[in-house]
């Protein structure tokens, strides 16, 4: 697909920096907060200078969680995301001085730009696969627990108390819900 805009997205925790560029030159670069609000704030920005953002290719580093609200953004409005590493679009770029959040988004618009027809579209996972990841979670944390209960159960049966982390506690008993109890040993 042939891009008119391009926009770099530099994100952190709290905030989004957007740089805008055509194909010859940025034209306007806005700091919003990491919110829909922010994101609605930027939308509103691009309608005003008539920027259409259906035909635009929007490059980011991914971030992890930080990246959920613009993924939210995409996902509704069907745009064209690119996640790239941060390590290539450094690497692209050679030696660069100076490093800011406005910098950082133009060096990304200017990256997408310079490599759109390299760009790797972003799909949104299907749900089965999602729903396995967060079993996959879940037996992992499950596994860790019932591995520290039982060595709890076995420290207790040897000597009758047990010691973590420099506490320690009694033989673990069962409560009134049949949950494992660990009481604290006072020290006087």
């Amino acid at each position: 697909m042939k891009y008119l805009f391009f926009i770099g997205i530099d994100i952190s925790k709290k905030t989004l920096d957007f740089a805008v560029r055509n194909r010859k030159e940025l034209l306007f670069h806005l700091k919003a907060d990491n919110s829909l609000a922010g994101l609605n704030q930027f939308q509103k920005e691009c309608f005003a200078r008539k920027i259409d953002l259906s035909q635009s290719l929007i490059c980011c580093e991914h971030t992890g969680v930080y990246s959920q609200n613009i993924l939210t953004l995409v996902i509704e409005n069907n745009f064209s995301l690119w996640f790239e590493s941060s390590l290539r679009i450094k690497r692209s770029l050679g030696l660069q001085r100076g490093k800011n959040d406005k910098i950082d988004a133009m060096r990304i618009s200017h990256y997408a730009f310079r490599y759109a027809d390299q760009a790797t579209i972003w799909q949104p996972e299907r749900g089965v696969i999602s729903k396995l990841r967060q079993l996959v979670s879940l037996r992992k944390r499950l596994i860790n627990a019932k591995s520290s209960l039982r060595f709890l159960t076995a420290t207790s049966c040897r000597t009758g108390f047990v010691y973590i982390k420099g506490r320690n506690y009694r033989r673990p008993t069962l409560g009134r819900n049949r949950r494992v109890v660990v009481t604290l040993i006072e020290h006087s």
